[in-house]
């Protein structure tokens, strides 16, 4: 569950339907847990309190990733090749797991509606049914399809900097902007003035309206 997500936390009904699926797969499962221990751990099931996710996913031997969904978790499984199950649960997770799934190297699913049953055939799926290997493939021909390094390009453009002096050319102009423009606050401060007399004028009328009919009924 990445940086952002402690497993830990997890209600007791979510870690036992984890762990029913987990022992029925033939492959051996890592999985980050942030406590010191958890009973009825299956043989196949390694846990530790912080795993190297880059090093694990570049493994020739992994075959699936099971994620929340968080950015770098994608960028991730794309530079290094792997399908993935998506279990989002906030933030963007969502909008990333279905663009992993519109991709076709994802299966996403609900953590609302999540069970046994549901992530086991999902893990087997990615694993076994050869087009979300060939569609990350593909996603990583993508990735990878640059004229440069990222180390090189790095490199370049650190260099860029310092040759020009600090590129004052690149910087953006809000940094030249007070804190007032930056946020617009004048803006904001314009726009609630003009909902708060339009709510009174409107109320006033509502009211003269009001006494208006009433005087004539009476």
């Amino acid at each position: 569950m990445g940086s952002s997500v402690r497993a830990a936390n997890m209600p007791e009904y979510l870690r036992r339907m984890l762990l029913c699926v987990f022992k029925q797969l033939p492959q051996r499962v890592l999985w980050k847990w942030e406590a010191d221990h958890m009973p009825d751990v299956p043989p196949n099931v390694k846990l530790s309190r912080w795993l190297p996710q880059q090093d694990i996913l570049g493994h020739p031997k992994i075959r699936a990733f099971v994620t929340h969904g968080g950015l770098l978790s994608m960028f991730e499984t794309i530079y290094h090749g792997v399908p993935i199950v998506t279990i989002p649960v906030f933030c963007d997770h969502d909008s990333n797991a279905a663009k992993a799934h519109l991709d076709g190297y994802a299966i996403q699913l609900d953590l609302a509606t999540l069970t046994a049953d549901n992530l086991l055939r999902a893990i087997r799926n990615v694993i076994h049914t050869s087009k979300y290997k060939a569609n990350v493939k593909r996603m990583q021909y993508l990735l990878k399809d640059q004229k440069e390094t990222p180390l090189e390009r790095a490199v370049y453009w650190t260099e860029y900097v310092l040759k020009h002096k600090g590129a004052e050319h690149l910087m953006s102009p809000a940094r030249n902007l007070n804190i007032f423009q930056y946020y617009l606050l004048d803006v904001i401060a314009l726009c609630l003035a003009c909902l708060i007399l339009s709510h009174y004028l409107l109320k006033l009328s509502i009211t003269l309206v009001y006494k208006y009919l009433s005087g004539n009924i009476g």
